[in-house]
């Protein structure tokens, strides 16, 4: 990683202009990273995941992370590995909400949900869209309507998805690595007074690996997600009984050898 840091310094002197991907389906999953301490030459690095309907109890995903385009967005900054945060949200419908989070995220009201569950189309409509390396000012981009970093909403607080619903999903990497990231998920339900926000319930986690030297870390540059699966009411029976059998055996044991 520091190759590309030196490389990059010189190289981003000159850059005038940073590229990005065009728009991508506002139902997918986004991954966003940002580094606020560059101050006014901050960038915004975001990843399409891909749609959210692959996010599953079950699931075992992964992805790469362009080198290039990191050092692109965060080279300036000699401590990146340690400044940047990432983060994930979707929204690919009116009723579900995901997001990632340290801790579970503090419920959500029907009212912030109705709020949030619009940012994925505004980032996507942003002046570079969705997915790509981008300006952290630029109207729509990650850092204005998500989150600056893990402690912060998005440069106008209200109207970003930390800002909106109390929650924010950015994490900060350390030594380039971000672990433990968990993904969870918001239903809305109901109708007419009847509306309702059900508890954010988990349903992966994210590992992260910006370091770019595969000689040395096998998982560099690489983005993974595995569901955490739930046992079927059938195996919580069986649990169940197994645990029972055990107590029965320690309590004959005992008796025997009381």
């Amino acid at each position: 990683m520091r190759k590309l840091y030196k490389a990059a310094f010189g190289a981003a002197l000159g850059l005038v202009t940073i590229t990005a991907a065009q728009a991508q389906p506002a139902t997918d999953m986004f991954l966003g990273m940002t580094d606020p301490t560059l101050g006014s030459s901050a960038n915004d690095y975001v990843i399409d995941l891909g749609a959210t309907s692959q996010f599953t109890t079950t699931a075992s995903l992964s992805w790469t992370i362009n080198s290039t385009l990191f050092t692109q967005a965060f080279g300036l900054d000699a401590n990146a590995l340690t400044d940047v945060s990432a983060g994930v949200i979707g929204v690919p419908d009116l009723l579900h909400i995901y997001q990632t989070d340290a801790k579970t995220p503090d419920t959500t009201t029907v009212g912030e949900f109705n709020l949030a569950r619009g940012i994925p189309a505004q980032l996507n409509a942003g002046a570079a869209g969705a997915a790509g390396v981008y300006a952290s000012s630029a109207a729509g981009s990650w850092s204005t309507l998500v989150a600056v970093d893990p402690t912060t909403a998005g440069s106008s607080l209200s109207g970003s998805f930390t800002g909106d619903t109390g929650n924010n999903p950015q994490e900060y990497l350390s030594a380039g690595i971000l672990s433990g990231l968990d993904l969870y998920e918001a239903i809305q339900s109901g109708s007419g007074h009847s509306v309702v926000v059900s508890p954010w319930t988990l349903v992966g986690t994210f590992s992260v690996d910006a370091n770019s030297n595969p000689s040395l870390d096998a998982n560099a540059d690489t983005i993974t997600f595995t569901g955490t699966a739930v046992p079927e009411p059938a195996s919580f029976g069986i649990l169940a009984g197994a645990g029972l059998l055990i107590m029965s055996l320690r309590r004959q044991f005992v008796s025997k050898n009381g």
